[in-house]
């Protein structure tokens, strides 16, 4: 089944979020912290959802400021 296909789940955010985290922590992955497409000299709103999920909070994903 194309992972399109899948139902969306906690568990399913909950692995984006920890996937978001980790692209944005120093060292043990292939892209530098603030190179995502979201992150601003302000911050990173991706980063934020990301946080918020791992936390327990709501799970609506901010919509992209670039694209």
């Amino acid at each position: 089944m194309s992972r399109n296909l899948e139902p969306i789940t906690v568990a399913t955010l909950q692995m984006a979020a920890g996937l978001t985290i980790r692209q944005h922590e120093p060292g043990g992955n292939t892209w530098n912290p603030g190179t995502c497409w979201q992150c601003t000299p302000t911050g990173c709103p991706q980063l934020a959802w990301a946080y918020e999920v791992r936390d327990g909070g709501a799970a609506a994903y901010p919509v992209p400021m670039r694209s």
